[in-house]
This record gives C-alpha cells, structure tokens and sequence, in this order.
C-alpha cells in the first residue's frame, strides 16, 4: 500500500480488460477490474482467440515495480499473487517455498492457472531478493523472523504477512505468540501495515508488517471511534469469526472443518 516509486497502490478507474501473460495468450481471460491509471505509454493491442490482449512495451516492463515472493503457496501467497500478477505496474519476478518445488504456479493455485509461467522454487532470501525492488513474505510467523535478517542485508524493501514484526514489544511478543523471537534486533523497525492508519507511513517505509485479520477488522471497526474520543477509559469486547482458512492451510483442529 502507499505512494512512490515502489508503490503497489495507485489511483483507480474501473474498466474491463483481459487479463493474462504475454507470453500465455491462449489463456487468457476477460474480467473486470480496478486496474490502476498507466504511468508509461499504452500498451499495444494484441488480437487472439482469447479475446483482445495487452502486452507491456520493453519501455513499460523497465518502469515497473520488480517483486519476489517468498512462500508463495500457502493462501497469504496466493493472495499476494492473485493481486499482483493483474496488476499493470508489477513484475513478478520469482516465487520461492518450501513445498511444490517446480510445479507451475498455476498448477498449485488452479485459479492462477495462465496467468503466469513462474514455478515454485527453492533458494535462500539472498537470491530471492536478486533483481527484485520488494520482497513480499507469505510465510507464517516464527518462519519470517529467521529469513527477514539475512533479506534486510540485501536492502530490499519488505512486506512482511506474518506477525513477527507488527509488535514493537519484545516481551509482548512472546507473551501471545509463545516463542522467543528470533531476531529481536529489527523489532520496532518496520511500519504497521494498517493504510487507513499508517498511510504516509508505510509510503516511505522500507519494511511494513502487514496485520492480521482479526486485528484489521478490529482497528477499523473502532478507529473511528478512537479518534473521536469515544472509547476514552472503555473496555472493549469484540466478538469475531474466523473461515476456514483462518490460520492457514495446514489443518488444525481449531480452525478447519
């Protein structure tokens, strides 16, 4: 979220477009969306049997936004790819994890199938970053802390999805998420991910700490309400509900039915 020159959020107009890989026309599909105003010169018009194509010009690809996802075949992951592999100002450019080690992305996430040739691949936060301007993690907590070090290395800008750094407390940290942080030097250093709070925030942050889901249907429920000085020496109870895809894909008897 947020401006610049490596933003993922731009200004909206709603049209219809296909949507699809240049090099996997066949398979395009027709849909609409809220794609963002372009930055660079249109992109050239391609006829084929899937409909009406858009191709990025070489001026186009070179202006646009280099992403790497690391952990991309969990359900963060496939958000995070679902979003960015339509989006007109982003490259994805690598998608690693620990499981479905060259399979299609497609092949993994059916919903994704031709919209991108990538395959999973496994390699360390150094070569994940290569060639990359953001690297987006879609790993569960505990996991992002060991990788996030060695990436802050390389002075790539961060998304993290887990909750390793949403927390500017150790000790509370490891109160509710009952482990010992694995590197507590880079807590307080990334900007809660929260738009309708952090906007400006996370436009210049190099490191952003997406929030959870319960907690962004918290904050955004009671900000107002918070501003407004309305909960001033209140307690707050909030009832919520969780889906089954609540705590990720792997099952647990909590959260899968």
């Amino acid at each position: 979220s947020g401006g610049g020159a490596h933003s993922l959020q731009c200004p909206t107009i709603q049209q219809d477009t296909t949507r699809c890989n240049g090099s996997s026309l066949s398979s395009c599909r027709v849909g609409s969306y809220d794609m963002p105003r372009p930055v660079t010169s249109p992109a050239r018009r391609i006829e084929s049997a899937g409909g009406t194509a858009y191709s990025r010009t070489m001026t186009e690809s070179n202006n646009r936004t280099k992403v790497s996802v690391i952990g991309g075949t969990g359900y963060g992951g496939a958000e995070i790819l679902r979003h960015l592999l339509v989006h007109p100002h982003v490259d994805v450019i690598r998608v690693s994890a620990a499981d479905h080690i060259g399979e299609a992305v497609g092949d993994v996430h059916q919903s994704l199938l031709g919209q991108t040739d990538l395959v999973f691949e496994q390699c360390t936060p150094t070569e994940a970053a290569s060639g990359a301007d953001i690297v987006l993690l879609g790993v569960p907590h505990k996991v992002a802390a060991t990788l996030i070090p060695e990436l802050v290395q390389t002075g790539v800008r961060i998304v993290d999805l887990s909750g390793d750094y949403r927390m500017r407390d150790r000790a509370a940290y490891e109160q509710y998420y009952e482990c010992t942080h694995a590197a507590p030097e880079l807590i307080g250093s990334f900007v809660y991910g929260l738009p309708e709070l952090n906007r400006s925030a996370i436009q210049e942050a190099r490191y952003v700490a997406s929030p959870g889901c319960f907690a962004t249907t918290i904050e955004l429920a009671l900000l107002p309400a918070a501003k407004a000085g309305l909960l001033d020496g209140q307690r707050i109870r909030v009832v919520a509900m969780t889906g089954s895809s609540g705590s990720g894909q792997t099952p647990r008897i909590t959260t899968h039915h």
